[in-house]
């Protein structure tokens, strides 16, 4: 985090987030930390060591989410796959810079 626009910012993030875990929605898990992963976590604002993950509640809820938003549709499921696909190639982009 470098400024009080970033910690403003994440606010709302990080109540989801915990609104999540207290439904029973998200749990915790936390990684162990490597030499690879410490030096990561110097050069960058990741703070990754701690790794979300859907409970079997979560993912019905987001089950149902989808439903409701119809995005399962075709046009929908074209839309996310391109948006997912442009994501992992501009993060594969970063990796192979470190």
């Amino acid at each position: 985090m470098k400024t009080m626009g970033d910690l403003v910012g994440n606010g709302p993030r990080a109540a989801a987030i915990q609104r999540l875990l207290e439904l029973g929605a998200l749990r915790t898990t936390y990684m162990a930390l490597t030499p690879e992963i410490y030096q990561r976590l110097k050069e960058t604002d990741d703070s990754a060591l701690i790794v979300y993950e859907c409970t079997e509640f979560g993912k019905a809820v987001v089950e149902e989410a989808a439903e409701r938003l119809k995005l399962r549709s075709p046009e929908m499921i074209a839309v996310l796959e391109k948006s997912y696909e442009e994501e992992r190639l501009r993060l594969q982009g970063q990796v192979n810079r470190t």
